[in-house]
């Protein structure tokens, strides 16, 4: 079976590489991103299995990638883990459960 990856997008350096650390020791492969231009264009470019993201970025926010990942003509559909609650759970719903843009 090949190594799940997941791509952690953050810009607290520092929880990003704890983040890693602990993955890479279950047997993830992990790329990080930390900024939300940076998150989005690996997304697109290698889609994760999983996505690992923070809310509240440099260039963007979490709700923005999953916003424009949903309008991608083929929308990565993988799994989203916020690492923080979510004050705004409305426009959280909209990008996941919203029927993609055709």
């Amino acid at each position: 079976m090949s190594e799940k990856k997941i791509l952690i997008i953050d810009d607290a350096r520092d929880l990003a590489h704890a983040i890693t650390v602990r993955l890479k020791s279950e047997g993830f492969r992990i790329e990080v991103a930390y900024d939300a231009i940076q998150g989005l264009a690996a997304a697109v470019s290698s889609p994760p299995d999983l996505i690992v993201l923070d809310l509240r970025l440099p260039g963007g926010s979490g709700y923005d990638i999953l916003e424009k990942l949903k309008m991608m003509p083929r929308p990565a559909t993988c799994p989203s883990w916020s690492l923080r609650p979510a004050a705004r759970l409305e426009p959280l719903r909209r990008c996941i459960w919203a029927p993609p843009r055709t």
